[in-house]
């Protein structure tokens, strides 16, 4: 009937009886975990499986209906105990088989480790609200009440401290304490002769006021030369800043303050820096600029099964002859020769994994900010796991069936399978795993997999990459606002408003005219709000400018091959028969371990990078796989010429990648022998860069300037995407990059960038999936 809210009964004194409201408050401890979620998704699910009705839900429904009436019934009989063991019986049994997102790895430690405390006292656990985390109850006998009022906040502290990078925390563990009003929300009259008593009251703390301000009078005035003189300090450091006076205005920044150290400390590149400001200002790059032109023609293409015969384009007469990039469907080009090959190069130690982990997670967590890679995301296995645990479960048992020969006759019993794969599992060399990181998220992983030990994965093959990139946001042009705002869907407003919002907007112009455009800008109360990630390109250098690359060569001098893979692309895997498919492409390097010969001749190399599709969905946005003016390559989402040309593509980019080492070194123009100098290898990185199309884009920053006051200011910043080394082109500075497309499931390519995605990845078989590809520690 279009209700809201159900209809409500208030509880009798019958059906809850005093007693019951004093057993209560003798056992209930109620807290705050701390944490703060957007449970929007969590109702979403509730509203869909209400009304789809389920049949595993609808079955779980009518659990916690029967359930109900239990609690009812406790209630009448004053036994909190009982009621104790329902609530949570409720919590583990039907709520999570209806939201299985409802708990979380925190929740679920705080219960196990309560209930390790205190044994038979701990009664049970009770949620209130949308998803744990936030408010909760935990239920003890009355005598122990008092020792968990002590005990559950030390508690619930250490367990936030070692998940506080991983889950949204708003705030300390908080515990209440609590009376059960009967009454509600009221009011109490107040008769006239009360009203005179507090009415003498209020005249008396008046004259104490009063005569306390005349005793400290004497002391304000003197102040008040002081605080003038502060004020106008104050002002003219808030002023736009003129002439001579002006730090970097259109070149270098002279400021030293909190800004310049931050980025002396994080690796920050003066010289790119201002390069990028030079094409802004120039016009070279900017928001109108990141689109290719509207005349490119861009078609969809067609994949292949036959690796010999893959066109590139749906359309011949738009296909380059002399493009050598293919798209396979890999499923049904991969045959057992590749899956041989592949298990081969697993066990001879020539594979290796690249996560890109360096990201906060901020549309996952939704503002939160947390460290993405460390979040507990889902129940595998038995207990929640990380993103980078999975990562290296999977590694771990593909490095194992690598060892285990298939079984041609059938005819090996059990005890000779299990004899086989505990002789894999001994042999098996580990598949070497780095991490990405950034400022942002280094000191987390790093302290995560020191306290996890890596979750029982052979040390020396784990690597971290530091990230070293940064960027400094500047001050936009006046012709990017413009384009912003033209470009900006936005609702035709009334005159007055319209007017308003058009006087905002000269006021922003005037802003950015008189900061100077394309000037630093720079917050020293608030110096991280002046900088920026520059995109997961650098990334890719930074496992050469840190000598991880270097590093990891040296260790597994067979090593030939990378897959990389962003972090919440939780299918990708080693996969034998892939990783055939490419070698069986890419250079002939990739069969000859740790030769470097083919870096001397690039023309003689095969793909030296093979990019992961997946089919597309509606909800798939961000550019994808097309051919531009008769090249297959990437195009990522702020470059296509028009938004709708995104419908007509038919692959998504998972931006999983198989990677040759030596052709990824022929990119840069260096050989393995090259990567122990480092000045070699920096001039190397930063002319590739310069070669890789740089995006432009405005964020809202706060600027806090006063007691509780503060303005929103538009500012640019840019950064370079890994996908577009597909676009490169020849060109005096380099060659073109030869890449081939692999077509995989949606299984495997799927990114998990949203909570809200987790249910349908769930449901539609992909979970199951991940947990077959995992081996656990």
């Amino acid at each position: 009937d279009g209700r809201l809210l159900p209809v409500h009964h208030r509880l009798t004194e019958k059906e809850a009886p005093p007693g019951l409201r004093e057993a209560l408050c003798k056992s209930l401890v109620l807290v705050h975990g701390g944490m703060a979620q957007n449970v929007g998704p969590i109702l979403e699910m509730v509203t869909e499986r209400y009304l789809l009705r389920s049949s595993s839900e609808w079955a779980a429904r009518q659990e916690a209906c029967q359930i109900l009436d239990s609690i009812l019934e406790a209630f009448a009989n004053s036994d909190v105990k009982t009621v104790a063991e329902l609530v949570t019986r409720n919590f583990f049994g039907p709520l999570t088989s209806m939201i299985p997102w409802a708990t979380n790895a925190y929740t679920e430690t705080l219960i196990s480790r309560v209930k390790s405390r205190f044994g038979p006292a701990f009664w049970g656990f009770w949620m209130l609200g949308g998803m744990s985390g936030g408010g909760m109850g935990f239920i003890f006998a009355p005598q122990a009440k008092s020792k968990a009022l002590e005990v559950l906040p030390d508690i619930m502290k250490e367990a936030k401290g070692e998940m506080e990078d991983a889950l949204p925390f708003a705030m300390d563990p908080v515990v209440y304490d609590f009376e059960i009003n009967d009454v509600g929300t009221c009011a109490e009259w107040v008769d006239e002769e009360r009203e005179v008593g507090c009415e003498r009251e209020r005249e008396g703390a008046g004259n104490a006021a009063e005569a306390e301000a005349k005793v400290g009078g004497a002391v304000q005035e003197e102040k008040k030369a002081e605080d003038d003189s502060e004020a106008a300090v104050a002002v003219a450091s808030h002023s736009p800043a003129t002439g001579d006076e002006e730090a970097g205005k259109g070149g270098k920044s002279e400021y030293g303050g909190k800004v310049d150290v931050l980025l002396q400390s994080l690796g920050f590149d003066p010289a790119s820096h201002e390069r990028v400001r030079a094409d802004l200002l120039s016009g070279r790059i900017g928001l109108d600029r990141n689109r290719l032109s509207p005349l490119t023609v861009l078609t969809d293409v067609t994949a292949s099964a036959d690796p010999s015969n893959a066109p590139s384009s749906s359309s011949s007469s738009s296909c380059s002859a002399n493009d050598g990039n293919r798209v396979l469907l890999a499923d049904e080009a991969v045959n057992p020769a590749m899956i041989a090959a592949g298990k081969d190069a697993i066990s001879q130690g020539r594979v290796g994994v690249v996560t890109l982990a360096a990201g906060v997670g901020s549309r996952w967590t939704q503002g939160a900010g947390c460290v993405k890679a460390l979040h507990p995301f889902c129940v595998l296995g038995g207990r929640h796991r990380t993103f980078l645990e999975v990562h290296l479960a999977k590694s771990r048992r593909a490095a194992r069936m690598a060892r285990i020969a298939d079984d041609g006759d059938g005819d090996r019993n059990e005890d000779e399978d299990e004899a086989e794969e505990a002789e894999a599992e001994a042999e098996a060399p580990a598949v070497p795993h780095v991490f990405t990181t950034s400022r942002m998220t280094d000191s987390a992983i790093r302290s995560y997999l020191s306290r996890s030990d890596s979750h029982g994965y052979p040390t020396p093959s784990v690597y971290v990459s530091t990230g070293k990139s940064v960027g400094l946001r500047l001050v936009p042009t006046v012709r990017d606002l413009n384009f912003a705002w033209e470009e900006t869907s936005s609702q035709k407003l009334d005159e007055r408003s319209e007017r308003a919002r058009q006087q905002g907007r000269n006021a922003l112009r005037g802003w950015a005219k008189s900061e100077g455009e394309g000037s630093d800008y720079r917050d020293e109360e608030a110096p991280e709000q002046s900088l920026h990630p520059v995109g997961h390109w650098y990334e890719i250098p930074n496992l050469l400018l840190n000598g991880t690359l270097r590093q990891m060569l040296e260790d597994h001098p067979g090593l030939t091959t990378l897959l990389l893979h962003n972090v919440d692309t939780v299918g990708a895997d080693v996969d034998p028969g892939l990783l055939g498919l490419f070698l069986s492409r890419s250079s002939p390097s990739s069969s000859d371990s740790g030769s470097s010969d083919s870096a001397e001749n690039p023309k003689s190399q095969g793909a030296a990078l093979a990019f992961e599709v997946v089919p597309r969905l509606i909800d798939d946005r961000g550019g994808g796989l097309a051919a531009v003016d008769g090249r297959t390559r990437l195009v990522e989402g702020l470059a296509l010429p028009r938004e709708e040309d995104e419908y007509e593509l038919s692959y998504y980019n998972s931006m999983t990648t198989w990677i040759d080492i030596d052709g990824l070194l022929t990119m840069f123009n260096l050989t393995r022998e090259d990567l122990s100098d480092k000045e070699r290898v920096r001039v190397a990185c930063d002319t590739l860069t310069t070669r890789m199309p740089t995006y432009v884009t405005l964020k809202d920053v706060k600027r806090r300037w006063g007691n509780g006051q503060e303005d929103v200011f538009p500012v640019a910043q840019f950064e370079k995407l890994w996908g577009d080394v597909s676009a490169l082109d020849n060109d005096d500075d380099g060659a073109a990059v030869k890449c081939d497309y692999f077509v995989v499931s949606r299984r495997r390519g799927q990114q998990l960038k949203d909570p809200a995605q987790l249910d349908g990845w769930a449901r539609d078989g992909s979970r199951e999936y991940l947990e077959g590809i995992c081996e656990w520690e």
